[in-house]
């Protein structure tokens, strides 16, 4: 297993990454503090409540190597997190819902794939409700969300 994390910031959160069986995991804690789901009054997040969410194939632990011996992170998968972040009413999911909800599906549905950047142009387009994938052909399903960065 790789112990490093790749780590990135959301509203100056760091959210650290970790590959697992070559998918993203995500750290609870990190992103639960994030989207400020269940914050204790001494400012750390409960994860147990925020995981009692999820299904048990979209959570588990990852062990760690630290100076004061070994250690296991509360992770979560892809679909754990956009879980997390969908049912949240707090401020701080709200951009991303948003953003997935008007930006990514729709465009997902029109082409098939989405193409960071891409919405400033499509609003001066306009918008189809057909799902479509680049071939012109209706889609049963949406089955992979493809984030092309320019």
């Amino acid at each position: 297993m790789n112990n490093k994390a790749n780590i990135f910031n959301f509203h100056n959160n760091q959210i650290r990454i970790i590959e697992k069986d070559g998918e993203p995991w995500f750290v609870t804690a990190d992103v639960c503090r994030a989207l400020q789901l269940n914050i204790q009054k001494n400012g750390k997040p409960n994860t147990t409540t925020s995981l009692r969410r999820l299904l048990t194939k979209e959570k588990g632990l990852y062990p760690i190597y630290t100076l004061g011996g070994a250690q296991r992170l509360s992770i979560i998968s892809e679909s754990g997190l956009y879980k997390l972040i969908m049912r949240s009413n707090k401020p701080e999911a709200k951009e991303f819902q948003n953003w997935v909800t008007q930006v990514v599906l729709p465009a997902i549905r029109k082409d098939g794939a989405y193409v960071q950047g891409e919405e400033k142009g499509r609003e001066k387009r306009g918008r189809r409700g057909l799902l479509l994938n680049p071939h012109r052909r209706p889609l049963s399903g949406i089955k992979w969300l493809i984030i092309v960065t320019k």
